[in-house]
């Protein structure tokens, strides 16, 4: 995946998003726990540096879109930002620190 690919967004725009299961036909090497363990990683980043992370995401209708925060938490269906956002993480491509 390639950062050109994807619209970057702030995290209050999130709220206008129809988010997408990720189409798996597109990105064929997609792995859902290779995302989940990346999710991990990033959270632990985040309570002891502080670092943003790059969420690559699918959209419904405008296809792949980006957003830099830190992630505060990651649960089994959603990952949650800083200032409350979230993302279902069905919908997420990929995370990059």
């Amino acid at each position: 995946m390639n950062n050109k690919e994807a619209i970057r967004i702030t995290k209050d725009q999130l709220s206008k998003i129809d988010f997408k299961e990720v189409d798996k036909e597109n990105h064929p090497t997609y792995d859902i726990n290779a995302v989940q363990r990346m999710l991990k990683i990033a959270t632990n980043k985040t309570m002891i540096s502080g670092k943003l992370t790059t969420v690559m995401f699918q959209s419904e209708k405008r296809g792949i879109f980006m957003v830099k925060s830190s992630i505060l938490m990651a649960g089994d269906e959603f990952v949650v930002l800083k200032g409350g956002y979230t993302i279902p993480i069905k919908s997420i491509i990929q995370i990059k620190q």
